[in-house]
């Protein structure tokens, strides 16, 4: 199964959602699960299902069951990714030149976890389509983390128990 976020950012993601939608409508032998956030959009496909939004819990069961992870680059979301998913996540970052977002702070996201060897970074529709058609690496951001930055996993938890306690 492959899972594709936007996040919960309210400005509707299109680069992402239609370049995703348009890679994927023909290839049946891939489940394809859309959170949309607020782009209200249907697909002919069988093979893909698309919800505005899944509560948390769901969210990240769909994270963890995921062959693989496609995402906006949210701070949040990125963290919850690289601490639950199979293998290493697609961050695909909304970008003010688009008016996706009012900042590029995803771009800096981005440019951080690159460097770190921590996820696939696209930032163009046409890397984005390159990258959904690489072999998957074992996501290994928990080994970093855990090695490298003690507070990882401290910060993973205390995230869990704020967001475990929203009813969403």
């Amino acid at each position: 199964m492959i899972f594709i976020s936007t996040g919960t950012f309210p400005i509707p993601f299109k680069r992402l959602i239609n370049t995703t939608i348009n890679y994927y409508k023909d290839k049946p032998k891939h489940k394809v699960i859309i959170q949309s956030g607020t782009m209200h959009v249907k697909s002919s496909a069988k093979h893909i299902i698309i919800k505005s939004y899944f509560p948390f819990k769901q969210t990240l069961r769909l994270y963890q069951q995921a062959e693989l992870n496609i995402s906006a680059a949210g701070e949040a979301t990125a963290l919850l990714l690289l601490k639950h998913s199979k293998n290493m996540p697609i961050f695909f970052p909304r970008l003010k030149k688009y008016q996706e977002h009012v900042d590029n702070i995803q771009l800096q996201t981005c440019e951080f976890l690159r460097r770190k060897k921590l996820a696939k970074i696209a930032i163009t529709t046409k890397q984005l389509q390159s990258k959904l058609s690489e072999k998957l690496i074992p996501n290994q951001a928990e080994k970093y983390f855990s090695k490298q930055h003690a507070s990882f996993n401290h910060l993973i938890t205390k995230l869990s128990q704020i967001t475990e306690n929203l009813k969403i």
